[in-house]
């Protein structure tokens, strides 16, 4: 019985892919590690190094080849649905265009896990490696050694390739999943809520940059952008007390793209206005309002009372709604 499933997804990653799944196949264990891959129906030669590959590695190797591109979310969940329906009692995440370098890497993690039942993550450094310039190439930053839903509510330090977890500690994926931008961080926040995270200064894996990437090819202000859409879903499913540090992060988001839109230069102008959809220009209108909201403590506190939550919860509903739009006060 497999002790680790692996998460595989991937789609036109014929350069990258047989090295990313040769890595788990070179993992050294005392237990067994079973790989599930979605093939997302590629174009160019994907699928078949995938079918190569696992026709040489039948016992180790499931493989999901769709008959017609599902796209980077529905492909994500039927294999997230293969691992967690697997008896195995951890699953680690690795996307076809990364790699893993360390071979011992999945027992160094299963170890941590099997003597620590208290953490519900485990993730480790990575290397950053960027396709087009490899003078940017550069590690990740060294975290705290403990963290907790309350350091992940603020944001994502957890690279996709570097993340092993405990399997089932929550029931079904919410609907909103299948809409979010960032599948992993949605994922990690829902299984935080069970335990403490834990990070190791080890650098085990790669994460590539690359004009094929999904995420890794956008600017920053795109990134910023999609990642401000995104914790207005994981509002919708958060408990209430983590609520002010989403709010919070997205708050110093809108900041910084409000000070470019009215500072930067005309192609940044320019891409915001691409990017758009109205909260951050909803932001800019009324963020002198919000400012004096923020300073007088409106925003939803741990520390408040039931009944002052409540009538901020209701004040800023009905007299700052507009603030940053239906995107956040409407989740309070």
């Amino acid at each position: 019985m497999e002790q680790v499933a692996v998460w595989m997804v991937t789609y036109n990653h014929e350069r990258y892919i047989e090295e990313a799944i040769l890595s788990v196949l070179n993992q050294k264990t005392s237990f067994e590690v079973k790989l599930f891959i979605g093939e997302d129906n590629s174009t160019d030669n994907t699928r078949n190094i995938c079918l190569q590959l696992q026709k040489q590695n039948p016992d180790k190797i499931v493989l999901f080849c769709n008959e017609k591109n599902l796209g980077p979310m529905q492909n994500a969940l039927q294999i997230y649905k293969a691992c967690f329906e697997s008896p195995a009692k951890y699953v680690a995440m690795l996307e076809g265009d990364d790699y893993w370098t360390d071979p011992l890497k999945l027992q160094k993690q299963v170890d941590f896990m099997e003597a620590n039942p208290d953490f519900a993550i485990c993730y480790h450094r990575m290397q950053v490696v960027y396709e087009s310039d490899p003078s940017k190439n550069h590690l990740t930053n060294e975290e705290p050694e403990i963290t907790t839903i309350e350091d992940l509510a603020k944001d994502n330090y957890i690279y996709t390739a570097s993340c092993l977890f405990r399997n089932n500690l929550f029931g079904q994926f919410p609907r909103s999943f299948i809409t979010s931008p960032f599948g992993d961080y949605f994922l990690h926040m829902l299984n935080a809520q069970f335990g403490k995270i834990k990070f190791s200064n080890d650098t085990m894996g790669v994460y590539r940059i690359h004009d094929r990437g999904l995420f890794g090819s956008k600017t920053i202000l795109q990134k910023y952008l999609i990642f401000i859409e995104f914790q207005n879903i994981l509002l919708k499913e958060t408990k209430n007390e983590y609520k002010s540090l989403i709010i919070q992060s997205m708050t110093e988001k809108l900041d910084y793209l409000s000070s470019v839109y009215q500072n930067g230069s005309e192609d940044e102008i320019r891409e915001i206005d691409n990017c758009s959809n109205g909260i951050l220009m909803n932001y800019i209108l009324l963020k002198n309002k919000y400012d004096i909201l923020k300073n007088q403590n409106f925003i939803l506190k741990n520390q408040l009372s039931r009944d002052f939550k409540f009538s901020t919860r209701t004040y800023l509903r009905n007299i700052y709604y507009k603030v940053i739009g239906k995107y956040v006060f409407k989740n309070i």
